[in-house]
C-alpha cells in the first residue's frame, strides 16, 4: 500500500528531489522513488518524463539515477 500513497504525491517528490538544498533528504526521496519504479513503473514513468522535460538544465542526478532504474525496469 505504500507504493499507492507515494503514487498520489509522486509529482511533489520529484518536485523536491531536485530541489531540497539538503543531500540526505533528496537520496531519502531518491530511495523512495527508486522502490515506487520497481514496483510499478508505469504510475512512475509519465511524471518522471514530464519533470526531465520541464529542466532547464542536465537532471539531477538522483533524477537520472530514477530514469536509469525505469530503463533496466522496462526492458527486463
Amino acid at each position: 500500500m505504500a507504493g499507492k500513497g507515494l503514487f498520489l504525491v509522486t509529482p511533489e517528490l520529484l518536485a523536491r528531489l531536485s530541489s531540497h538544498p539538503e543531500q540526505v533528504v533528496r537520496k531519502q526521496l531518491e530511495g523512495s522513488l527508486m522502490m515506487l519504479a520497481k514496483q510499478s513503473p508505469w504510475s512512475i514513468v509519465h511524471p518522471t518524463l514530464v519533470d526531465v522535460d520541464a529542466q532547464e538544465e542536465k537532471p539531477s542526478e538522483e533524477l537520472q539515477h530514477i530514469l536509469g532504474c525505469l530503463d533496466v525496469v522496462h526492458y527486463k
